[in-house]
C-alpha cells in the first residue's frame, strides 16, 4: 500500500476523489515516462532543483522514483483528507501518466488513476497506525502491520455496508 499525500494541507484531496486519481508534484521535471532509470531521475531533479541539501533532494528522488517506478497497478493507494478525518482508499488502476493540467494556478503533471473503495476514519485506527501514517513524505510505503489494519477495517466497513443494504431491501 502506498501513502499519496494530496499536496500542503491536503488541498487537492477533492480533486483526487473526483477526478479518481492521485498525484504529486515537481512539474519542473516533466514527462517522468522519459526516464528509464532512477539515474536518469536523480540527474534531471538535481538539474531542475540545483542548491537544495543533499538529503532534501535524495528524499524528493526517492519520492518521485516510488511514484514512477515502483508503484503497480493494482497496488492500493491511500490518501489523506484532514477535513473529515478520514483515509480514502484505492486501487491504482493505471501505470504512470503525464498530463498538463493545472489545477488551482498548481501543475498537477504527475498522475495515476485510482478505483475509489472507500475510507476509514483516522480515530478508528490505533495509536500505532495513526503515528505511522503521520509522516510528513509525500509517498512512502505503508507496512505490512498498518496496510493489514486498514484493510481490515474497509472490508468491516464494506461487510457492514452491504448487510445494512440487504436489510433495507428484504424490508
Amino acid at each position: 500500500m502506498w501513502m499519496i499525500r494530496a499536496g500542503e494541507g491536503a488541498y487537492l484531496v477533492d480533486r483526487f476523489r473526483e477526478r479518481a486519481c492521485v498525484g504529486i508534484g515537481w512539474s519542473a521535471l516533466g514527462d517522468l515516462s522519459l526516464f528509464k532509470n532512477e539515474a536518469e531521475l536523480k540527474s534531471k531533479y538535481l538539474e531542475e532543483y540545483p542548491g537544495q541539501h543533499a538529503s532534501k533532494s535524495s528524499n524528493a528522488i526517492a519520492m518521485i522514483k516510488k511514484f514512477r517506478f515502483d508503484m503497480k497497478v493494482g497496488d492500493r493507494a491511500i490518501t489523506y483528507d484532514p477535513s473529515h478525518r478520514e483515509y480514502l482508499i484505492g486501487e491504482i488502476i493505471s501505470d504512470y501518466e503525464y498530463t498538463c493540467e493545472v489545477i488551482d494556478d498548481e501543475d498537477f503533471n504527475h498522475i495515476r488513476k485510482v478505483k475509489w473503495l472507500g475510507n476509514v476514519s483516522r480515530d478508528s485506527l490505533s495509536v500505532s497506525s495513526r503515528n505511522t501514517l503521520g509522516s510528513t513524505l509525500t509517498v512512502f510505503s505503508v507496512n505490512d502491520d498498518v496496510t493489514a489494519e486498514l484493510n481490515a477495517l474497509l472490508n468491516h466497513q464494506n461487510d457492514t455496508s452491504s448487510i445494512s443494504e440487504a436489510h433495507v431491501v428484504v424490508n
